[in-house]
């Protein structure tokens, strides 16, 4: 069913962007803001799921892989902790875009955005700087609380603050394209969680490469999750990490794939 009170808060706001003539259409800046600033608004309310699912969960989850793999492989339980900080961006910001596009298509909302002068790339990444502020809370605890409880040495770099929310929005854009392209939310939530872990089990996210029988390594090498999870090791562990450069250049391709792949596709999402 469709969630009444974002549609609520969807037709309050909406009903104060009058359609301007062209001489009057906003800036790109000044758009992006009030696109954020409705996204933000719809999504008040879901503070309790984003805490639940991402936070609680995935410290629990790497807690949990953690304490298993600590006589493991060495660097094991780090893969841990790099991927209960994925799952907390995948399961919550990709299922939660998936839910609000199926939501604005089901409920009117998509088509009234695109009869006024909305670019249909800032509608994408509105919502990804929306969702990324929900996200990154949960995704800092998770970090922090996961070092702490297994024990593993932080090394901060500066690169974090773009790697961290770049591949939070990779995450949006993928839950985008779900989201504009499955019917109903029964389908769009469950195919999130498919798409979600199996990011995570194809190549060395979670677990090591040793530890992986070949043909998951083999797909890994396919896998962009892959490349997120070696950009985040690089940027929050210490350590060697020969290959950082390309992975973030991985993960930032990706990521501008995705946004504006959903992007070019959102017009065609409108009943």
């Amino acid at each position: 069913m469709p969630n009444t009170t974002e549609t609520a808060d969807t037709a309050g706001v909406l009903s104060v962007m009058r359609p301007p003539d062209a001489r009057s259409r906003p800036g790109i800046r000044t758009e992006l803001g009030q696109l954020i600033s409705l996204q933000i608004l719809n999504w008040r309310w879901t503070w309790r799921t984003f805490l639940v699912l991402g936070t609680i969960l995935p410290v629990l989850y790497g807690l949990m892989l953690g304490t298993a793999l600590r006589h493991s492989t060495p660097g094991a339980v780090s893969h841990a902790l790099i991927g209960a900080v994925l799952l907390s961006a995948s399961v919550d910001s990709m299922g939660k875009t998936s839910a609000h596009f199926v939501n604005l298509r089901q409920t009117g909302g998509l088509d009234h955005l695109l009869r006024l002068p909305v670019r249909p790339a800032l509608l994408i990444v509105s919502t990804g700087a929306a969702f990324c502020a929900f996200a990154l809370p949960g995704i800092v605890a998770t970090i922090v609380l996961d070092a702490w409880l297994l024990d593993v040495e932080l090394a901060v770099s500066p690169l974090a603050v773009l790697v961290v929310p770049v591949a939070v929005f990779a995450y949006v854009g993928i839950g985008a394209l779900i989201g504009g392209l499955t019917p109903t939310p029964e389908l769009a939530s469950p195919l999130s969680l498919l798409v979600s872990l199996a990011s995570l089990g194809a190549g060395a996210v979670v677990l090591p490469a040793p530890l992986l029988p070949p043909a998951l390594q083999a797909v890994g090498d396919f896998n962009p999750a892959t490349y997120i999870a070696d950009a985040l090791r690089g940027v929050l562990l210490p350590g060697d990490h020969p290959h950082l450069a390309i992975s973030v250049l991985i993960t930032c391709v990706f990521t501008a794939t995705a946004v504006v792949s959903a992007g070019a596709w959102v017009r065609r999402w409108a009943a």
